[in-house]
């Protein structure tokens, strides 16, 4: 091989491995898909006759939309594991929002913690981060809605308290 075919092949090699990468890139869309509609709307968590018996318990309220999700989570602690200036006497809210899927019996989400407004939280009292929870549906009708969380031996028991319309926008704008 001579001199100026050695050259070519160098150079040509980075510009064949760049159109190789860049070809096999797939641009996902902003836009909503339209999720599982069983699951579309406002679902609000039942709490069992026994919290006040338990020393921590999470409430739970879904907003389906499309393919997104929107978590409150109103947390109750009864020990203090957090210092004095986060901890509001026991209680406080933590907010996510994610993309969820369903696949047999099972809701499995990704998305991260938020402030109450849906802006991008970095820090904070609470929990920051990845929001990815795996949840198994245990029953699922037009009006409730069970979920098992293998970290809770508390099962997750909601009632729809509105049906939300998909109408596929941007992600977020909700």
């Amino acid at each position: 091989m001579n001199k100026k075919t050695s050259t070519f092949l160098s150079a040509c090699i980075p510009l064949v491995c760049m159109l190789f990468f860049i070809s096999s890139c797939e641009r996902h869309s902003t836009l909503q898909t339209e999720g599982e509609p069983a699951l579309h709307g406002v679902w609000v968590q039942e709490n069992p006759p026994y919290e006040s018996d338990l020393r921590n318990f999470t409430s739970h309220e879904f907003k389906f939309v499309c393919d997104s999700v929107y978590i409150t989570l109103k947390v109750r602690e009864d020990v203090q594991k957090i210092p004095d200036s986060c901890y509001n006497d026991g209680q406080w809210e933590e907010y996510a929002k994610a993309v969820y899927v369903t696949r047999q019996d099972s809701l499995i989400m990704e998305g991260i913690y938020c402030k109450s407004d849906g802006g991008l939280k970095v820090a904070g009292c609470y929990r920051e981060g990845q929001f990815g929870p795996r949840y198994k549906i245990t029953h699922l009708s037009e009006d409730s809605l069970v979920l098992s969380d293998r970290s809770s031996l508390v099962p997750i028991v909601l009632k729809k308290t509105m049906h939300i319309d998909c109408e596929p926008k941007e992600r977020w704008e909700y």
